[in-house]
């Protein structure tokens, strides 16, 4: 990140990563900060890092310059930034899923709750798992207006129906113009609350259609 493509390599490596997705409080801290020079749009190299520590007071926290001079000495180039940001995202990935599981298993163990609520529990650990994964399926901004404008197009050509799979349920319906493609959808409650009822209407909705 520091040197001189700084600019374009933080800013890939910030679409897929965030401080929290490092093991170390310290690459957690020297991450944040990079973040903060970026969204400053300061330069960043090693002075300027030093210095936006420094304002945070955790300069020495860190490990000094010392500390600084020996990370950019490690990382041989930014040109595979991106590879680099994977990796990150990847462990820190698994990192949640393994402390989901941790946190799973002991209240199972436990057994002090009803079935159903470590049932709920265990649902909303993996969830919130996976909804803290990182993507690096980040589009340029003019790929997305592009795309956006020739959903309004269709919308309007539609001339009020919706657009893609519908649901069976009007409002829901009107808020999305139906299912879209490649859209990922989920269903979320506490157990025994219709979630499947509610997906097998959506199902029936769409046979109906022949979607």
């Amino acid at each position: 990140i520091m040197d001189g493509d700084s600019g374009d390599a933080i800013s890939i490596a910030s679409q897929i990563l965030s401080a929290d997705d490092f093991y170390r409080p310290t690459h957690k801290e020297i991450f944040a900060a990079t973040l903060e020079l970026y969204a400053k749009n300061t330069p960043i190299d090693i002075i300027t890092l030093k210095e936006k520590l420094i304002e945070r007071g955790q300069f020495e926290q860190i490990g000094g310059l010392d500390y600084l001079a020996n990370l950019t000495a490690v990382t041989p180039t930014s040109a595979h930034i991106k590879e680099y940001s994977n990796i990150v995202a990847d462990k820190s990935n698994l990192r949640r899923l393994i402390n989901a599981s941790a946190n799973i298993s002991n209240k199972s163990y436990s057994a002090e709750e009803p079935i159903s609520d470590i049932m709920a529990y265990a649902e909303a650990e993996l969830s919130n798992a996976l909804l803290n994964k990182q993507t690096d399926d980040f589009l340029h901004v003019n790929e997305i207006i592009v795309t956006t404008i020739n959903k309004i197009e269709q919308a309007n050509r539609a001339g009020g129906q919706i657009t893609g799979i519908p649901t069976g349920f009007t409002d829901i319906d009107y808020k999305t113009s139906g299912l879209q493609p490649s859209e990922l959808i989920l269903v979320a409650a506490r157990p025994s609350m219709g979630k499947t009822a509610f997906a097998l209407n959506i199902i029936q909705a769409a046979a109906i259609v022949n979607h």
